[in-house]
């Protein structure tokens, strides 16, 4: 719906002096007898005295036309799916298939009243047409990426929910749990609640700048899942070549420990060292 309205900048009063200077100047120039008929002389005068009147309002009024335009968003529900290959490796894809097609069920019923449904997979530049043929089969899992996705695309729009479907796995990003999205989320988890035994790189420490010939120390936390007792070896290197080995014996489940190699600036530039543990 669209309005208009006739917008003044000063009083309305003023419209009665604008008629007022243009009747006035319109019978000072037109009073007299002319050489014309009275008929011309009036319309003359006519004419002078909306003229007069018409600039007399554009120079003292200053109006303007607001033009209002109103328009009705319908609700979006966004639904995010994670796709990547741990829901494959830990599920059984038909059981998969089969929840993302009652999921399309659901947005098919929320279609018929008047509710947009988008589709979002951890591919944040592509929009899927259906949740039924999203292939399983993305290497990285960032749900912070997909998440901060939806909330830049949908700024200032009527977004009511986000539907997010995934074991909760991430290896990618932050966790969601610490960020503020300003929209409801509705989780619906997948996967296995079983804890999958695993020796695990959970993370690698350093400085980011190192002078030329002087050592630095890289530090890599290692966490074992299942493992108690086991004895594993973590490596640096770089261009393929070992720097340091170094083993560690975990004493109990959910252990995690600290191994500090001290590596040697011995190249200008950027350089790449590898951490891994077998």
């Amino acid at each position: 719906m669209e309005k208009l309205k006739l917008i003044t900048q000063a009083s309305p009063w003023l419209i009665l002096v604008c008629i007022a200077i243009g009747l006035a100047y319109a019978l000072l120039l037109y009073s007299k007898k002319a050489e014309w008929s009275k008929t011309v002389n009036r319309s003359l005068a006519t004419l002078r005295f909306i003229l007069v009147t018409i600039l007399c309002l554009l120079l003292l009024l200053n109006p303007y036309l607001r033009q209002v335009s109103n328009t009705v968003e319908k609700p979006t529900v966004v639904f995010a799916i994670d796709n990547s290959q741990s829901i494959a490796s830990t599920n059984d894809t038909t059981k998969i298939r089969q929840l993302y097609k009652e999921l399309e069920n659901l947005g098919n019923d929320l279609k018929k009243d008047q509710v947009n449904i988008d589709i979002q997979n951890l591919d944040v530049t592509d929009l899927a047409k259906n949740i039924v043929t999203i292939p399983l089969n993305y290497a990285s899992s960032n749900l912070s990426a997909i998440l901060g996705g939806i909330k830049n695309n949908y700024e200032n729009r009527n977004l009511d929910k986000v539907v997010l479907v995934s074991d909760g796995i991430y290896n990618q990003g932050i966790s969601p749990v610490f960020q503020e999205y300003g929209f409801p989320i509705y989780t619906v988890g997948v996967g296995d609640t079983t804890k999958q035994r695993d020796i695990k790189l959970s993370a690698v420490l350093a400085n980011k700048v190192a002078y030329l010939g002087n050592k630095f120390p890289v530090v890599a936390e290692v966490e074992n899942i299942g493992y108690p007792g086991r004895t594993v070896n973590v490596y640096l290197s770089q261009n393929g070549q070992v720097i340091e080995r170094k083993s560690i014996t975990f004493k109990e489940d959910g252990e995690l420990q600290q191994v500090t190699f001290l590596a040697e600036a011995k190249y200008k530039g950027m350089q790449r060292y590898m951490v891994y543990v077998d």
